[in-house]
């Protein structure tokens, strides 16, 4: 082999030996560098829940009732359980179709009883004092319309409502009908 084809292939081969040479000082040097780290613990991450049920769910508050008679009269309790674990309000409002206006001559009471009270209690918190039904104002959202109670619970936390009715004396109410919903309704509030 000639002195140039050996100069020619060991100058490249040099360059890269070299280079390589380099590469494993560099990597050396770093492997051998003081190093230090540090971490959180897993964060997790789970949202809240507002959970709202009244021991009347898919039962009416009064049971459907017909032949109505000047005088007739009823009362009957709701007790609403709130157990979501965050800061909620809690509207009662009504939904219904107040047709053929008896709603204006049936006259209706809306009370707030102590939790576990008899629904015959005593004492109470008038919400909606013996005014015609028709007076109850109608919603269908949780914006709109206007409410018959609302309350912001911390935690879970129990309400009793106590609803009457009474139709009084008189011809006018006779044949009429009327529909009404009592909704309990809960919206979380912003942290």
């Amino acid at each position: 082999m000639h002195a140039t084809t050996r100069r020619r292939i060991a100058v490249p081969a040099a360059i890269a030996a070299g280079l390589l040479c380099s590469g494993l000082l560099v990597w050396n040097s770093s492997y051998a560098a003081f190093t230090a780290s540090t971490q959180t613990t897993q964060n997790s991450f789970r949202a809240g829940s507002v959970t709202l049920t009244n021991d009347h769910t898919r039962s009416a508050v009064f049971a459907t009732t017909t032949k109505l008679v000047p005088g007739s009269a009823d009362r009957q309790c709701v007790e609403v359980d709130y157990q979501g674990d965050v800061t909620s309000e809690i509207r009662l409002y009504t939904a219904g179709n107040l047709t053929n206006n008896l709603a204006q001559y049936l006259n209706f009471k809306i009370e707030l009883l102590p939790v576990g009270a008899a629904c015959e209690a005593t004492s109470s918190v008038v919400l909606y004092d013996w005014a015609p039904l028709s007076g109850l104002s109608t919603r269908t959202d949780f914006v709109t319309g206007m409410n018959v109670d609302s309350w912001k619970p911390l935690a879970a936390e129990k309400r009793r409502y106590r609803f009457s009715y009474s139709l009084p004396e008189g011809d006018a109410a006779q044949g009429k009908s009327a529909d009404i919903t009592f909704v309990w309704q809960a919206q979380s509030l912003p942290a």
